[in-house]
């Protein structure tokens, strides 16, 4: 997947990790893409403090976290942050920018973003679908990565479309990057992250 390029490249963003960040990869034996997310992210821990632990869809901890499809990945400090499909194109460098806030426990937010985030107190699912080639895709996915490390009570997913194509009919995905909540409804294209949670606070 990474060529010695690429792997220097990746060792030098995740250098400056603290801490072990542990991501729980839930696979199964029909899933067409677990082999590369594999190789992928046995690159990446290779080069970095990044800890892979792989558990199968039918294993007790995907009956906790409500897992359902493989690929998947979740960072176990913050288990509401999720990735379904593979990190790829313009969703590899997001991956690793999300790692490191994963590290940090910080996000980029305005104060006012944030203490509006708080007052949301109930379970709320966001996913936000991305492909490899969207350039827009990054900024919807982690400004919903960044919602739920501020707010627990927030579930962020990307779901790669193209690899879950019945979740993304079932939504009527045409076009990305889409987020959709609580399974419900939501909005197409990317958004600063005030306008974002405007949009999500009508929904709520």
């Amino acid at each position: 997947m990474l060529d010695d390029k690429n792997k220097t490249v990746v060792k030098e963003i995740l250098s400056t990790l603290k801490n072990e960040v542990e991501i729980l990869f839930f696979i199964s034996k029909t899933c067409e893409y677990c082999p590369q997310e594999r190789e992928l992210l046995n690159q990446i821990s290779e080069v970095s403090k990044v800890k892979i632990s792989e558990l199968d869809l039918n294993s007790d901890e995907a009956k906790k976290y409500e897992v359902t499809e493989a690929p998947t990945l979740i960072f176990s400090k913050n288990p509401n942050i999720r990735i379904m499909g593979l990190p790829s194109g313009h969703e590899f460098r997001n991956f690793l920018d999300t790692i490191l806030m994963i590290d940090s426990q910080e996000t980029k937010l305005g104060d006012d973003v944030k203490a509006e985030l708080k007052k949301i107190d109930k379970k709320v699912d966001i996913k936000v679908f991305v492909t490899p080639t969207c350039p827009y895709c990054p900024t919807a996915v982690f400004t919903a990565h960044q919602f739920a490390l501020e707010n627990s009570k927030v579930i962020s997913t990307m779901v790669e479309a193209t690899e879950f194509p019945k979740l993304a009919q079932k939504h009527g995905v045409m076009s990305v990057p889409k987020t959709i909540v609580n399974d419900k409804i939501g909005w197409e294209g990317a958004a600063p992250p005030n306008v974002s949670l405007k949009k999500l606070m009508e929904l709520l």
